[in-house]
């Protein structure tokens, strides 16, 4: 089961009512893999104004990962214009799906512009139809609608999350890339972590249970 994709429209929300944070306030006490991910702010802009140039063709790739991933079942939640004026800082858009998920392996895989895990031979004898992205950029579709994304994701019974903010770009020099460090924690109490009011947010706009 995969839990994918909370983004977030604004970097500049308080303390703990991101996902985001959540995921990073497991870092201290949960195992944590430390890797980089390399991207330029010229290419992240590029791809994403050029290849996405609305909300709603950022959220559609969105969805076409979930095909990818063999999802039969997928759930969105996008804030109301009515949410965004309110408190555009806490707004987030969700994505869910049953497709298969993500280890800590695949969600370094994640961030390698120009290939994808789902096209090795050994992800796709698993796969029940033809796959729709190849070149493994569509995660950078989230750029058009947040500055933070946060990939959250069940596999063999284990969940691990990362989150990558894409201020962290920014100061890149032109035409060079920079290496930005990320950690894929483990969520060792899944139970808890739910629970919390942020996520029970995210799971009441997606019309999950606590539970799933």
């Amino acid at each position: 089961m995969a839990k994918a994709a909370a983004g977030h429209p604004t970097p500049a929300a308080k303390a703990a009512t991101l996902i985001a944070d959540d995921v990073r306030g497991l870092e201290a006490q949960a195992q944590a893999r430390r890797s980089t991910v390399e991207l330029s702010n010229e290419l992240v802009g590029l791809l994403s104004t050029q290849l996405y140039r609305t909300p709603i063709k950022a959220i559609e790739e969105l969805v076409v990962n979930s095909y990818d991933a063999d999802a039969n079942q997928c759930r969105l939640a996008v804030p109301t214009p009515e949410e965004v004026a309110r408190d555009a800082k806490a707004a987030f858009v969700a994505v869910w799906d049953n497709g298969r998920g993500m280890d800590a392996d695949g969600l370094v895989s994640l961030w390698c512009i120009g290939g994808s895990h789902k096209r090795t031979v050994d992800y796709q004898k698993y796969l029940s139809r033809k796959q729709i992205g190849k070149f493994g950029i569509g995660k950078l579709a989230t750029y058009a609608i947040a500055r933070r994304v946060t990939y959250i994701s069940s596999v063999g019974g284990k969940v691990h999350g990362v989150t990558v903010n894409y201020e962290d770009f920014a100061t890149s020099a032109p035409g060079q890339t920079k290496p930005v460090p990320v950690q894929i924690v483990s969520v060792a109490d899944w139970k808890k972590f739910r629970q919390t009011e942020r996520f029970g947010e995210v799971l009441m706009a997606l019309k999950l249970d606590a539970a799933a």
